[in-house]
């Protein structure tokens, strides 16, 4: 039973690392992109291992059931639509700068497999045409493959709020 505990710890340990690895890879690499900022690779693995150590930490707290203890936030993972229907999820970022814009889109189903997806890079003037964008690549994607049940996410909360 040790054993198994132990093993099922270091596998989601691996997977906890391996998670942080690739968002801060990409994290750099928007920078980069967008911002024109080199990237700083120690600082990078810095922000792996704080980001893993704070989320065991927090975790442990948890489990030990010393979560009054932890800040009050809600977590809101991402949930697999119901039958036939279709989740499209669309994730921004801009640079008000230079007006860079990075667009992608993936579409899953009720199994949670991929579907379908797209990406793009373009220049904008302003966040107002950088939401149209956005709005215009789900809807593009949409009427192209003949999708009909849809359930739309964007994690940009000034998008959603002029829906």
């Amino acid at each position: 039973m040790a054993e198994n505990l132990a093993n099922s710890t270091t596998r989601e340990q691996v997977m906890l690392r391996v998670v942080y690895t690739l968002w801060y890879i990409w994290k750099a690499k928007c920078e980069k992109v967008m911002q024109g900022k080199e990237i700083d690779v120690w600082s990078t693995i810095r922000n792996i291992l704080f980001a893993t150590k704070e989320w065991s930490y927090m975790n442990a707290q948890y489990k030990l059931g010393r979560s009054q203890d932890m800040p009050d936030f809600k977590i809101r993972g991402w949930e697999k639509p119901e039958g036939s229907w279709l989740k499209i999820n669309c994730d921004v970022t801009f640079n008000v700068d230079t007006g860079d814009t990075g667009l992608g889109v993936v579409v899953q189903n009720s199994e949670g497999l991929l579907v379908d997806g797209t990406g793009k890079h373009v220049q904008v003037d302003s966040l107002e045409v950088m939401k149209a964008l956005a709005l215009k690549m789900v809807a593009d994607l949409a009427k192209q493959k003949g999708f009909q049940n849809i359930i739309f996410e964007i994690d940009l909360k000034v998008v959603m709020d002029e829906i």
